[in-house]
């Protein structure tokens, strides 16, 4: 019998973009916003998260995702620097929308550097920077 080649199914392709959008990479909501019920959104996100063929497809969407940033460690280096030494007051003008916005921003920033530097602390087990 001839093997078929697995492909993701549609609801499988909303959960991987759902999670790629979302900065924390919930996998219970990404579940949720791609059609899963929201009683097992929670099981079924880790679920997914457990299948090679979607593992595979969020490290290729990741790698794909770092390629086009076109950025070096050195850079992101030198620019979590300048964050670091800038006073809070330059990012944040007492609106409490305003230093939500900066914080999201912040956590996107990082996680971009722990993907880019191979250091994600768990969150996305198995992918490893190729150089």
């Amino acid at each position: 019998m001839k093997k078929r080649k697995q492909q993701l199914t549609p609801k499988q392709e909303i959960f991987i973009h759902e999670l790629l959008a979302d900065p924390a990479m919930n996998a219970a909501k990404s579940a949720e916003k791609a059609g899963y019920s929201k009683k097992t959104a929670k099981v079924q996100g880790h679920q997914l998260l457990q299948k090679p063929l979607i593992k595979a497809a969020i490290e290729q969407a990741q790698e794909k995702r770092i390629q086009r940033l076109e950025i070096s460690a050195d850079e992101l280096s030198q620019f979590w620097a300048a964050i670091a030494f800038t006073p809070i007051s330059e990012f944040y003008n007492e609106d409490p929308d305003a230093l939500f916005g900066f914080l999201g921003h912040l956590a996107v920033l990082s996680y971009v550097f722990e993907v880019y530097s191979g250091q994600t602390g768990g969150r996305c087990p198995g992918f490893q920077r190729s150089n």
